[in-house]
């Protein structure tokens, strides 16, 4: 498994439940090109999944497909191996 970057550990921290880029802004301090690149590098890894708003009210479903260009419609959660990741080294 990859060591993952103090961003990537921030972000990975915070997705134990589902989460919109604007929360991990919010939560983080991160700039928006910095969590495209991180969760770009995490999705390569299967670290996090993606879900996207279903059809029926309040509910999201999980998709493999994604547009990076419009993030802000799609949201992140930790999968186990993400989860697995966290308790490892952080590289600089």
């Amino acid at each position: 498994m990859p060591k993952i970057t103090k961003s990537e550990r921030q972000i990975l921290s915070r997705l134990i439940h589902q989460e919109n880029i604007e929360t991990l802004m919010d939560e983080t301090g991160l700039q928006f090109g910095e969590i495209r690149d991180d969760i770009t590098n995490l999705l390569t890894h299967n670290m996090i999944e993606v879900f996207e708003d279903s059809d029926v009210d309040g509910t999201r479903i999980n998709t493999i497909f994604y547009d990076l260009d419009n993030l802000r419609h799609f949201y992140f959660r930790a999968t186990r191996r993400g989860q697995s990741a966290l308790q490892t080294t952080t590289e600089s």
